[in-house]
């Protein structure tokens, strides 16, 4: 399935309604739309479908340094694994584990101290964004510089929309999208319309539910669908945010 533009989704939006040359609802108002869309869409495929976004890249360390970037669309420190390979032909083939035990700020001052050529672990640290952001710690520090042997799979963010060539990479779920910018422009505008848009936004996000419960693998299809959030005022947290 091919992706579409944020232009091209803009389209589907404008055309029926005959907003092509809308003044009222501005661009940037419509763009917040859009992206408020591919946020709802997001949680909900997070929470019911994780390996939708399921990707991986390789990460790159440097000699000596302990502190290893992370990928910059990771979604909320999901990470599924991390895997180092030595090399081609290698047999050292295993899983960078996650520190996790309640005494690990001691195992970590330890193995960094004696064990330099132990298999690699890493902990998370979340450091202000301002300073570094949120970075792998390699226990022990990297002792070689790479890019082709630590490969992580993980859980990406959706891609947001800024410009009218950039893809929305949600392609199963454009319906949502389109809706949930019709029905918000239409509530702008105070159209008469607006109640039947909401409803089709409802149904839409319905058939989205259905479709990520049965591409979850193990079976495990009963999730609820949620209750009409659209009864009375729309919640602030709709809205563009900027």
């Amino acid at each position: 399935m091919s992706y579409l533009t944020y232009a091209e989704i803009l389209k589907k939006v404008q055309e029926p309604l005959d907003l092509e040359d809308e003044v009222f609802i501005g661009s940037e108002e419509m763009i917040g739309y859009c992206n408020d869309a591919i946020k709802r869409c997001e949680s909900k495929i997070h929470t019911i479908y994780e390996d939708y976004f399921l990707t991986d890249a390789y990460l790159a360390f440097v000699s000596g340094n302990e502190e290893v970037d992370l990928p910059v669309d990771l979604y909320a420190n999901k990470i599924r694994s991390i895997i180092w390979t030595q090399g081609p032909g290698s047999r050292e083939i295993y899983e960078i584990l996650r520190i996790k035990d309640i005494h690990k700020f001691l195992r970590i001052e330890s193995d960094n101290a004696n064990n330099q050529n132990a298999d690699y672990r890493y902990w998370i640290k979340n450091a202000s964004p301002s300073l570094t952001g949120r970075k792998i710690m390699l226990v022990p520090a990297a002792r070689e510089t790479t890019s082709a042997k630590a490969k992580i799979y993980y859980l990406r963010r959706a891609n947001k929309v800024t410009l009218d060539t950039d893809f929305v990479d949600i392609p199963e779920f454009y319906s949502v999208i389109v809706a949930y910018m019709r029905y918000m422009a239409y509530r702008k505008e105070g159209h008469p319309n607006a109640e039947e848009a909401k409803a089709e936004l409802l149904d839409e996000e319905k058939n989205m539910v259905e479709t990520l419960t049965e591409m979850v693998p193990d079976g495990e299809n009963e999730i609820p669908i949620p209750a009409d959030p659209y009864n009375g005022a729309i919640d602030p947290g709709m809205g563009y945010n900027g």
